[in-house]
């Protein structure tokens, strides 16, 4: 783990404490929960996937499927 020296405010980090308190856990356990969850949660991904940017396209309508042989055959050869 990464040892990280922060400049808080006064208010900001006694917030931390007492709500580390109530939890039972570390000020510095809480300011890693909290960081972490603004990763996961409100920065956009490192990577943006290029299918976010893409419009799905209309392929037109669900095709009705043969359900048997005889209409397999029927739609392979094009009978009537």
């Amino acid at each position: 783990m990464k040892s990280v020296t922060l400049h808080l405010d006064e208010g900001v980090y006694h917030r931390y404490q007492w709500e580390a308190q109530l939890r039972k856990q570390s000020a510095s356990a809480l300011i890693r929960e909290a960081m972490g969850a603004y990763l996961t949660e409100l920065a956009p991904p490192e990577h943006p996937s290029l299918l976010d940017e893409v419009e799905p396209a209309s392929v037109g309508k669900f095709l009705d499927l043969p359900t048997t042989r005889a209409e397999m055959l029927d739609d392979f050869l094009e009978r009537e």
